[in-house]
């Protein structure tokens, strides 16, 4: 059993022989320990003892605190062993003897008292507070003394882990016959004896300031020799008192942990000592008892035209900065301090906390609305008024130097002034040539007196506070979720989820948040979850619900009622200080929020946007007024608009009738901007894509302007691989740019030739064949036979010809287009070298090598006379030379210009570069055929990480590269690395391409090799005739990749002896191919062979 005491850790008793080396205290700090669940005798000492062995309030404490006197209460607090009769109440009163006789001895009883409590010690600490202001006789002084309270985990709601804690005590009460544990009932959730301590301490806790410290990490439990991890012991929600001027701090530390340290650099330690000084230093300002009355009597005004806001939720970080700030020595004794942010972020509600602090003290607070010169003068003259000074009667006589002059005479005493809303600089230091200094002419600067500015613009706060600024931000996750518990209390488990995802919509922004919690408090009918449902429907919803009026009583009546309108107040100003301010936000109205580039506003082509110094300070002016955050530097510099404001932008244009013309401007500006999708141009398109992507839903703009968006868009996204995406934008322009001119117009016919592009990429070649012969002959028809558009009409039909394996088709056209190019535009016209190349793929196909060598090497020599030998599409044309060489077996030649090739992309575009990296994906390929496999996947396994990278996993052309390393493993007898990837492969292709897609049956059609590499054959033959089947309904039936398909079909039934199914589907293979490929075709040459191989095995004459 643990005896109730109080123990002196320092400063050491006096040597009676040194009375001059005794330690005077003007301060003392009283430990209280909370549960003793271990039974342990020591733990008044354990509590606050590290597992190093630092007993921090002995070893730690005195350095920091050196005047303080530090004690230790100990009594009995067991709950597993030898469990107490004493209630809190007794234990309460125990602590306030020890105390009283401890004071008495030294005869002070004015020394201020700080208690530091853990856990159960706070719920003792509040009841002996209660205890002795009903035992004010004896008592009562220590009360009065106690300046400050700091809870380490103490449950002023109960705690999560007690139902464990009380099962165990209702089984020793089983067992035992002791009587039930009051102490751990009080632990209870909703513990009737709780809610008396809380409901009953509540009448006194603003006397005290308050520090709370609350534990972020779970604790373990041992019960029955086991460890259970539980949940927070104490989590936020019940460790916060509530009081007003509470600072709330988390610490990195369970529930016994929170308040044990290892050493002066400890960060936990830092934080609880700085705090702990601050404290120390503000009780040591506050006048002793006996002065008390005198003060009183003393005449202090409190002119503030608000209540004290009880559901505010103190930013404790904040606050203590705001304190430190306006607490520290200044040579003249005058302090001045701004805060400064957003419209709605809480900075009026920051000071009116704070400065209610001071109700009642010998501090006079006044109160003033400073957001624009008429009314601040209101003010001044009820100001002179309350005093009574001369001419405050006067309606003719300026009353503000009267005033500035009260308050920097040495009778006005010590004073606070808030000047709430000072946002208009032009009031406080307007620009004009006669000399006028505005408002800051009349703003005190009295030696004990103090100036707190609210403003959204952080010059004006600069100016009027000597750079003493505090940016007042939105509140954390936590904060948030607090203060829209407070404001909407039917709030039900199952909205927890929804309310997370609507305070992040809002952006924790305090005035949104009270205000959606009004609104639903007022519209029963909606559930958290029904309002975001709405919220997040279109944005002229969300516009709709926060532009519903609500009225704040603790904000000024000039002020907007709304979320929305609230920033207007800000809109203006900007536009009255900085006109490309203002038409730079009502740009960035028209765009995507984030990621805004530097780029689009220096060439938005506004007055004084072409110049960086001008620009530079008009968005200086945004960032001023919080309205917009920096990223970045120089070219690279980017820019991103709070939610809230950005839809308010959008609100107050549309309400000025000024919207249609910005998202006009912008029109304009973005698609002079905007570049087609070619690789070269992709830099520009990753900036500005979302840009486009949120423009093009304004359905306010100039049709054909989101058109053309839509055109190039439908090029950036082909190119990239995202065929979905292309097709959902030609076909958005097409379907615009029809009803603005019709099918047949030429703008219309453009983005028709590039959906059959994207038919084609896609493989659907019906519907390409079909849409690009009607584009043809559309062309043909408007344009003319020997038109620009005609002839690249002819290649996109060719190409499809040529995807289908009609080839004697795919020449025909090619030729034609070849030779009219030629004609009409010139031999060495780039569209002709376009023509010739498309040609020179049709006869490789067929295998017409010589042809095909010819075409290329005319098409190199003319690109590099006319272009040079680095251009872009002389590159392509030794890449093209390079295949060539390759699939003819070629390989030293095909490896060396590979080579060259890839220095000459590296050094001319960039390492990283797509068509540096097809290089690579050649190179390895011809490392391949060499059997030089480490090359070949070092080269792959380096394409792949970037692809990944820059285009996603899951692109197509990642996909394509991860299928080939997949190859490499196979060709290595690394099975089931090869089948793996081939798995995850043809997964991917399957979700983002489709079942029937070209490179989706590719991918089968490798995986199935690998089973057939494997002698899985069974696995192997069900996949093949799997992708001849699909093959078929995708291509027809004779096609050269339905051959293919056959042809290894045909290898699977030979390598199970089936020699009489192989003969039979071959000798049909032999027969498609004669006809489509012809007989000297070298896939026909081989079928051929191995058909005459077979019957030669088995005996069977050839027909």
């Amino acid at each position: 059993m643990v005896a109730a005491s109080l123990r002196q850790l320092y400063p050491p008793p006096p040597d009676p022989s040194h009375p001059e080396a005794t330690i005077k205290s003007d301060i003392d700090i009283v430990f209280v320990h909370g549960l003793n669940p271990a039974g342990r005798e020591d733990h008044s000492t354990h509590t606050w003892t590290h597992a190093n062995g630092t007993f921090w309030p002995e070893q730690l404490l005195p350095k920091s605190i050196p005047s303080a006197r530090i004690l230790l209460f100990s009594y009995n607090s067991n709950v597993f062993f030898g469990v107490s009769n004493a209630t809190i109440r007794h234990h309460a009163d125990s602590l306030l003897d020890r105390l009283h006789g401890k004071r008495m001895e030294d005869m002070e009883k004015n020394r201020p008292i700080l208690f530091v409590c853990h856990s159960l010690g706070g719920l003792l600490v509040k009841q002996a507070l209660v205890n002795a202001k009903a035992n004010d006789e004896l008592y009562d002084t220590l009360r009065k003394a106690t300046f400050g309270l700091v809870f380490f985990g103490t449950p002023h709601c109960g705690g999560n882990g007690v139902a464990l804690g009380q099962h165990v005590a209702n089984v020793l009460s089983a067992v035992t016959g002791e009587q039930q544990n009051t102490i751990l009932s009080t632990l209870k959730k909703n513990s009737v004896l709780n809610e008396i301590i809380t409901d009953t301490f509540c009448l006194q806790k603003e006397n005290y300031e308050i520090v709370t410290f609350f534990e972020t990490m779970p604790m373990k439990i041992k019960l029955g020799g086991l460890l259970r991890r539980r949940k927070l012991i104490v989590d936020r929600t019940s460790a916060k008192l509530g009081n007003s001027r509470e600072v709330v701090l988390d610490l990195n530390a369970d529930h016994s942990s929170l308040c044990k340290f290892s050493s002066l650099n400890d960060e936990g330690y830092e934080t609880v000592a700085r705090h702990l000084q601050i404290l120390c230093g503000k009780a040591l300002k506050k006048p002793k008892i006996e002065n008390i009355n005198a003060l009183v009597r003393q005449r202090a005004h409190f002119m503030v035209p608000f209540s004290r806001n009880t559901r505010f939720i103190a930013r404790s970080k904040k606050l203590a900065y705001l304190r430190n700030k306006l607490e520290g020595d200044e040579p003249d004794g005058h302090r001045r301090l701004a805060l400064w942010g957003l419209g709605g972020v809480g900075k009026t509600q920051n000071v009116l906390d704070f400065i209610y602090e001071f109700k009642g003290s010998q501090v006079s607070v006044f109160w003033v609305h400073a957001g624009s010169t008429t009314r601040l003068e209101q003010d001044y003259r009820k100001l002179a008024e309350l005093l009574g000074l001369p001419g405050h009667c006067d309606l003719k006589q300026d009353i503000r130097p009267v005033v500035k002059d009260w308050f920097e005479r040495p009778e006005s005493g010590d004073w606070i002034l808030v000047l709430d809303n000072a946002d208009n600089k032009l009031d406080f230091f307007p620009e004009n040539s006669d000399g006028t200094e505005g408002l800051v002419q009349f703003i005190p600067h009295g030696s004990k007196g103090t100036v707190i500015i609210t403003t959204r613009d952080r010059e004006v706060g600069d100016r009027l506070a000597d750079m003493n600024v505090v940016h007042c931000e939105a509140m954390n996750m936590e904060e948030a979720k607090e203060l829209f518990q407070l404001h909407y209390p039917k709030a039900t488990d199952q909205d927890h989820e929804s309310i997370l995802v609507l305070l992040e919509g809002l952006q924790f922004l305090p005035l949104a948040i009270v205000h959606v919690a009004a609104y639903l408090r007022h519209n029963s009918v909606f559930s958290p979850s029904s309002y975001l449902m709405q919220f997040n429907s279109t944005r002229a919803k969300q516009r709709l619900l926060l532009s519903k009026p609500h009225k704040d009583i603790r904000r000024d009546s000039g002020n907007a009622e709304t979320v929305l309108t609230t920033f207007s107040i800000t809109f203006v100003q900007v536009q009255e200080q900085s006109p490309l301010a203002g038409n730079l936000l009502k740009l960035m109205a028209c765009v995507d929020r984030q990621g805004i580039p530097h780029d689009l506003l220096a060439r938005s082509g506004l007055e004084g946007s072409d110049d960086e110094v001008t620009l530079s300070e008009a968005l200086s002016k945004l960032a001023n007024f919080s309205l917009l955050t920096h990223a970045g530097s120089g070219n690279h510099s980017t820019y991103e608009i709070h939610s809230l404001v950005h839809l308010s932008i959008e609100a107050f244009l549309s309400l000025q009738g000024e919207m249609e013309a910005s998202i006009k401007q912008t029109a304009e500006l973005l698609v002079g901007i905007l570049p087609n999708g070619d690789s070269e141009n992709w830099p520009v398109w990753r900036i500005y894509l979302p840009h486009a992507s949120a423009f093009v839903k304004n359905v306010t703009a100039p049709p054909e302007h989101i058109a053309t968006i839509y055109y190039y868009m439908a090029w950036y996204f082909r190119r990239l691989g995202r065929f979905f995406e292309a097709e959902h934008a030609a076909q958005k322009s097409i379907e615009i740019r029809k009803s603005i001119f019709g099918l047949s117009h030429q703008d219309t016919i453009l983005v028709q030739r590039i959906l059959a592009s994207i038919y084609n990429n896609q493989g659907r070649y019906k519907e390409a064949e079909e849409l690009g012969v009607l584009v043809l002959e559309m062309s043909k028809s408007v344009c003319g036979q020997e038109h620009r558009d005609t002839l690249i009409s002819m290649v996109t039909v060719a190409s499809t010809y040529r995807c289908q394996g009609r080839w004697k088709e795919a020449e025909a056209l090619g030729v034609l287009a070849t030779e009219m190019s030629k004609r009409v535009q010139g031999q060495e016209h780039p569209e002709t070298l376009i023509s010739m190349n498309n040609l020179a793929l049709t006869y490789e196909h067929q295998g017409r090598w010589k042809e095909v060598e010819t075409l290329q090497l005319q098409v190199l020599e003319v690109r590099k006379r006319v272009l040079g030998n680095e251009h872009p599409n002389t590159l392509i044309s030794i890449n093209n030379l390079a295949s060539i060489y390759e699939k003819q077996g070629r390989l030293k030649e095909a490896e060396e210009l590979q080579l060259q090739l890839l220095e000459a992309k590296r050094r001319v575009l960039d390492q990283e570069h797509p068509s540096a990296l097809a290089t690579m994906v050649n190179l390895a390929s011809i490392y391949k055929s060499q059997g030089r496999w480490k090359e070949a996947e070092a080269l792959q396994l380096q394409v792949i990480e970037v692809m990944g990278r820059k285009l996603g996993q899951e692109h197509p052309d990642t996909l394509i590269s991860m299928s080939s390393l997949a190859s490499t493993y196979r060709w290595q007898g690394r099975w089931k690395e090869s089948e793996v990837l081939h798995l995850q492969v043809l997964d991917a292709m399957r979700r983002i391409l489709g079942q029937e897609h070209p490179s989706t049956l590719t991918s089968m059609n490798n995986l199935a090799s690998t089973y057939r590499g494997q002698g899985r054959w069974q696995e192997a033959e069900a996949l093949y005739s799997q992708v001849l089947e699909l093959t078929k309904t995708v291509f027809g039936q004779e096609h050269p990749s339905t051959l293919t398909c056959m042809d290894n079909l045909t290898r699977i039934y030979e390598s199970q002896d089936r020699i009489n199914d192989a003969i039979a589907l071959m000798v049909q293979t032999v027969a498609l191919k004669s006809r489509v490929l012809g007989k000297d075709h070298p896939s026909t040459s081989e079928s051929i062979n191995a058909l005459s191989e077979w019957r030669d095995e088995t005996g069977v004459v050839s027909p």
